[in-house]
């Protein structure tokens, strides 16, 4: 076994797991590590057969990658791992998607055979014959399915109860939770109180200033519950060896423009040891908004229009151009991923597309490079606290002050105070106006100047600053590599956002970490 499992003894797991263990029928294995709350996953190798099974939590929350070459195989929880055992080719296609969403869909990975295991998966091996295949788990979520709720208090009092107890079920003796000014981590600190387990908060502070309210309002709330929190302060000084660490671990699957989170959760080790559960308010995004968003429609060609608008760094034409590929061919490929996903509505298909891709693909690989420093979890994705939220009916969720409403339940002080995704200082915008904001922005301006409306309301520094670190280091390597097409580049270097910078620094460095090792 890797990982943990919560509110159950890890006797008892392992008596159950040697029962189950000795049928053959591996799908037992595989529902019952789905009704298991944790990050984890069970390795089962049977000598006699040699066979092999891997089977994750519900959402197989640890990333793991496999593949196979030539007679064979690998499973790792590292892609550089997987990358330097196979020696696979780059896939273009692959590398082209990456560059349109800051990540790759289904089980893709820039490279030709190695793949990610998805949300509904498990693994089975004939390690004599060299064999490794994929299956479906028999048991999973059906996300259409929803229940309409009549009393929304008394959901609101089981929501509050299943919610601390997965906090209460995390926590040990040194609970740290990384604090920002929004309401997923004050939920997770007011669940941590009034669970009566001990809590630090931190907050950071990056270089360009981005997130200054975050420390303001956090500091608020820490106050509010009694905790002690500490701010730490990042700066730019080791931008070069943060992404070369980032990149280290998360070689061509995370986009190095996080490469200051290393600095932050270094920082993090330092003051409170490795022995630590950081805990963060992940997740929070994806179990309380509707995330269908309410589509009437149904077409696919419609919504695949409005998830690029949404959704896109580099656009399909663009990322096309810079990786040589056929525009045509990308959005095929995109195009297919979002056609099949497996839901009968744009509605349907718009929730799983966030939850399969945005939340597995991304917000997954952004947790686990934390588990580098300490191990790292959230109550947001429990199995009870998903389960519950996800077959939410959508309307009980777009009322007012649902979310708030849940915290008072916790503690209704930590719920009063200001959210600082909608504040500018003592300034406070309503939810609606900042995203009707957001909806314009998307529809009508690029990405730079995204960057810059959003540096002007955050009252942070220009993105141009960190625009030029990108550039250099890219001006620095994009001569030696053989892929990215060089001219078309360097013609748009200083007209890109510091996002679409990190994405092309993103290949460059990975492909520097592969062309070292292999010479």
């Amino acid at each position: 076994m890797e990982g943990k499992i919560y509110g159950k003894a890890f006797e008892s797991i392992v008596t159950e797991l040697k029962t189950l263990s000795t049928e053959k029928i591996d799908e037992k294995l595989s529902s019952y590590a789905f009704d298991l709350d944790g990050e984890f996953y069970f390795y089962k190798i049977d000598i006699t057969k040699n066979q092999i099974a891997v089977f994750g939590d519900h959402l197989n929350r640890l990333p793991l990658y496999f593949g196979s070459k030539d007679q064979r195989w690998v499973i790792s929880r590292q892609i550089k791992t997987a990358y330097f055992f196979l020696q696979p080719e780059i896939s273009r296609l692959n590398l082209a998607e990456f560059m349109v969403f800051d990540y790759n869909l289904a089980d893709r990975t820039w490279f030709e055979n190695i793949f990610c295991l998805q949300l509904d998966d498990y693994i089975q091996i004939d390690a004599l014959n060299n064999n490794l295949q994929v299956k479906k788990k028999k048991t999973t979520y059906n996300f259409e399915d929803k229940t309409k709720i009549k009393n929304t208090k008394v959901l609101l009092e089981d929501m509050a109860e299943v919610f601390t107890k997965a906090c209460t079920d995390r926590a040990e003796t040194t609970n740290v939770l990384s604090m920002s000014g929004g309401m997923d981590s004050r939920s997770v600190a007011a669940g941590l109180v009034k669970g009566k387990k001990p809590l630090l908060g931190v907050t950071f502070e990056n270089a360009e200033k981005t997130a200054l309210y975050d420390g303001i309002i956090a500091k608020e709330i820490a106050d509010a519950l009694t905790i002690n929190w500490q701010k730490i302060s990042l700066t730019k000084e080791s931008f070069n060896y943060d992404i070369a660490s980032l990149m280290k671990v998360k070689m061509s699957i995370q986009p190095c423009r996080f490469y200051f989170l290393y600095q932050f959760c270094n920082e993090v080790s330092k003051k409170f040891g490795s022995n630590i559960i950081f805990f963060t308010g992940d997740g929070g995004d994806k179990v309380f908004p509707d995330l269908s968003k309410n589509l009437k429609f149904n077409s696919d060609l419609k919504l695949f229009r409005l998830i690029m608008k949404e959704n896109h760094e580099f656009t399909i034409n663009l990322a096309a151009k810079i990786t040589g590929v056929s525009e045509k061919e990308l959005e095929k490929q995109i195009f297919s991923y979002i056609k099949e996903l497996p839901a009968a509505t744009s509605a349907g298909k718009l929730e799983q597309f966030t939850l399969r891709a945005r939340m597995k693909r991304y917000i997954f690989e952004g947790e686990d490079r934390n588990r580098n420093y300490f191990w790292s979890t959230t109550p947001f994705l429990s199995k009870k606290f998903f389960s519950l939220m996800m077959h939410l009916d959508p309307e009980i969720k777009k009322q007012k002050n649902f979310y708030s409403d849940f915290i008072a339940h916790i503690n209704h002080d930590v719920a009063s105070i200001r959210n600082e995704n909608f504040s500018k200082g003592k300034l406070q915008i309503g939810k609606g106006l900042y995203s009707f904001i957001k909806k314009l922005s998307n529809r009508y301006l690029s990405r730079k100047s995204k960057e810059h409306l959003k540096s002007i309301f955050k009252s942070s520094s220009s993105p141009n600053n960190s625009a030029k670190q990108y550039i250099t280091e890219i001006k620095r390597l994009l001569p030696i590599n053989t892929l990215l097409e060089e001219k078309t580049i360097s013609r748009s270097l200083n007209n890109y956002s510091t996002g679409q910078l990190s994405l092309l620094l993103t290949y460059l460095k990975a492909y520097e970490i592969m062309s070292t090792n292999r010479n």
